[in-house]
């Protein structure tokens, strides 16, 4: 019996390679996690820099707090199973007025792993729509089981 998500839900991830959205976080506790990344990035002048953008759960606890958070997690534990581990966290962060951008690409081709029974798990920390450049997917193009989208 899954956890967090619908037999739906499921159905539509193992059909389509993504499910998106799923609420795991109230709006204030993404405000709550934005300001504190504000406060960090107050912190050290800017914008996070790149080396602090990867395996930021072993830099800051509020990520630390996040890749637990129960909603996040039972959401994953429907789509894999309860076997989890967390490998990797990034930031995308796209800053206002500019033209950054993050390609196509399909995430587990570049991380080397020997199975492909990952899900990335998108955690959006502000409002996510057209005008500001919100993550899109191509339905389908994704190995079933091996990358799912949440929000």
């Amino acid at each position: 019996m899954p956890k967090c998500l619908t037999d739906t839900q499921i159905a539509a991830y193992d059909r389509d390679g993504y499910l998106a959205p799923v609420a795991v976080m109230s709006a204030a506790e993404a405000r709550a996690a934005r300001a504190t990344l504000e406060r960090i990035e107050a912190g050290t002048g800017g914008p996070l820099r790149g080396d602090l953008r990867h395996k930021a759960h072993l830099l800051f606890p509020f990520l630390a707090d996040m890749i637990r958070h129960p909603r996040i997690l039972d959401a994953v534990e429907d789509i894999l199973g309860p076997d989890i581990l967390c490998w990797n966290t990034n930031f995308f962060i796209k800053e206002a007025e500019t033209p950054s951008f993050v390609s196509w690409h399909q995430d587990s081709t570049y991380w080397g792993l020997s199975s492909p029974d990952v899900c990335t798990a998108w955690v959006a920390l502000t409002p996510s729509n057209l005008d500001n450049g919100a993550m899109a997917v191509i339905p389908k193009s994704i190995a079933i089981r091996s990358t799912a989208t949440t929000c």
